[in-house]
């Protein structure tokens, strides 16, 4: 596993004009090792570019990043999107396996890999699936065993749920949970709703409009597991809206 730390980490892109446009501004940021920490901030402030960045693919303009006792060469980088991004072709075992490949994971250890991650998201009988034949929740849970499966020291995980209904996304926040007290991974999870990261999270970073910085870090004193009708996430998830909000409508 690993700690992440962002130091004084910013990014601009080049527009039309010729004139940088900055959209991460001077981020500190620590995720603790096994820590499960949420991103939340509002559309467009660039919470998917500071993934991105984390996860090597595309540089940072200025500042630095560490994971704590490791090369950053070394460290195995889960990255879960939006949209699962499903080999369509290929079935759900095929899909695990692939990654696995990839991972180098030799090829007689693979088949027992893939049926304890697939049993795991309680799709073991759909491994001679393929990815079209199944409901939006089930691709998310494919993609998420897929992402665990490979073993990563730390998970990013980008809105993973929010093209879904409300009750579906629930219960798949409830899965993620279970899946994450048994792997104990480092996990980033970025997200715009408030509630979602009270729920998930142990600690919620809070980022600004563009160009964005982290402005607020509240941690979540809640016991596990955690129930949605608590007063307790409605109330902390009313403080964070507010707390956005006030800084949101500061640089309008």
């Amino acid at each position: 596993m690993a700690t992440i730390h962002l130091r004084s980490l910013s990014r601009s892109f080049p527009t039309q004009d010729g004139q940088p446009l900055p959209v991460l501004v001077d981020v500190d940021l620590t995720v603790r090792d096994r820590q499960f920490a949420c991103l939340l901030g509002p559309s467009g402030c660039g919470k998917s570019t500071l993934l991105n960045i984390i996860a090597g693919l595309i540089p940072p303009s200025a500042g630095s990043i560490e994971f704590e006792g490791q090369d950053p060469g070394s460290v195995n980088i889960g990255y879960i999107f939006q949209e699962p991004r499903l080999l369509n072709w290929r079935t759900v075992a095929d899909n695990l396996d692939f990654a696995l490949r990839v991972k180098g994971v030799p090829r007689q250890e693979r088949p027992a890999v893939v049926e304890r991650y697939l049993k795991m998201v309680g799709l073991d009988q759909f491994k001679d699936a393929y990815p079209l034949t199944l409901s939006g929740g089930m691709q998310s849970r494919v993609g998420i065993a897929r992402a665990f499966a490979i073993r990563p020291d730390v998970l990013l995980m980008d809105e993973p749920f929010s093209n879904l209904d409300e009750l579906t996304a629930r219960q798949l926040r409830r899965d993620l949970l279970d899946l994450w007290e048994k792997e104990r991974l480092t996990v980033l999870f970025i997200t715009h709703n408030a509630m979602e990261a009270v729920y998930l999270g142990d600690v919620v970073h809070i980022m600004s409009h563009r160009p964005a910085e982290i402005f607020s870090s509240r941690e979540v004193p809640l016991p596990r597991p955690r129930d949605y009708r608590n007063p307790e996430i409605f109330r902390l998830q009313q403080e964070i809206v507010d707390q956005l909000m006030a800084r949101v409508g500061e640089l309008q």
